[in-house]
């Protein structure tokens, strides 16, 4: 308790100590799993829209903050994350083509650039602690994500791309809903579980989908190898 009171009262005199620490790295690691794996699901059976709004506002924030290793990337960062949050939040109101297009892209240029952050934050100098470890796990989130709002590019300039189940009662899914099947998606094809019941039917799609998969299975392999190399080579 006496540690979490510390924790606690540092925060207070200076708001700004946990980004510059390792410990912003576990902050986006759990904004990013509670988007995922807990908010979008329940998007089908709930109207999550404004919680998810409020989600991937603070997934922005943790990204910005705790991803950038240097105030250059965070303000080049931030210019990104302005427009894609006023985006996320408009289309609510807006749903046109154009709208759609611009909101996946700025999402996709975003995660993207997470990623590049999160990269070299990982593998900057200095011990290889739990957070940085976690870090890294935040890459490989933030990577489906990253390919879900490319997918969702893809739909929007080519309608049909994709084959999604409808509802149980045969009602049209809500844009929430269709936002969670793209993540759904996008894990099930980096992990290459491919269950089969979201297809992608386009060849620019199937495209995409052939470089996520790929991309999932040597990302691990190269990160868990460049991580012990670091550790031993500055171990000794």
């Amino acid at each position: 308790m006496s540690r979490i009171q510390d924790l606690y009262q540092r925060l207070i005199r200076d708001p700004a100590w946990l980004w510059s620490t390792d410990l912003g790295l576990s902050v986006l690691l759990v904004s990013l799993t509670l988007f995922t794996f807990v908010i979008n699901p329940l998007s089908k059976h709930y109207n999550t829209g404004e919680t998810l709004n409020v989600l991937f506002i603070i997934v922005l924030l943790s990204g910005v903050l705790g991803a950038s290793p240097s105030r250059r990337l965070r303000r080049l960062m931030l210019l990104v994350a302005i427009p894609t949050g006023l985006l996320q939040r408009g289309q609510l109101l807006f749903a046109d083509k154009t709208w759609l297009v611009l909101h996946h892209g700025f999402n996709a240029v975003f995660c993207g650039m997470i990623v590049m952050a999160l990269m070299m934050r990982v593998f900057e100098k200095g011990p290889k602690t739990g957070h940085r470890v976690q870090g890294a796990v935040a890459v490989y989130l933030m990577q489906g994500v990253m390919w879900a709002s490319l997918y969702q590019l893809v739909e929007a300039f080519l309608p049909g791309s994709f084959q999604i189940p409808a509802s149980p009662d045969g009602s049209p899914l809500s844009r929430e809903a269709r936002d969670s099947a793209f993540i759904y998606f996008s894990f099930v094809t980096l992990t290459t579980l491919g269950y089969g019941d979201v297809l992608a039917v386009d060849p620019f799609a199937r495209s995409l989908a052939m470089m996520e998969a790929l991309i999932g299975q040597l990302f691990p392999a190269v990160l868990i190898a460049r991580i012990v190399a670091l550790q031993v080579s500055e171990g000794l």
